[in-house]
């Protein structure tokens, strides 16, 4: 689809919302460092950072991120 392509064009890379929101779980109750998660989940810590920080902030995260949108 064309939506599609715009967003890879942006560089959103789609990762696994499961593994996202387990990441996220577990760095904001303190049982995983940020850079763990972000490994685990296959994303760069900034990545990482940028998109817990919308999700802690109530921000829309970009169309396409996950694999299952």
């Amino acid at each position: 689809p064309e939506e599609e392509k715009q967003n890879m064009a942006q560089g959103v890379k789609r990762i696994d919302k499961e593994k996202f929101y387990k990441g996220l779980d577990e760095v904001l109750t303190g049982t995983k460092s940020m850079s763990k998660a972000a490994k685990e989940i296959g994303i760069s810590l900034p990545t990482a950072n940028k998109y817990f920080n919308m999700v802690v902030k109530g921000e829309e995260l970009p169309d396409g991120l996950f694999k299952e949108d």
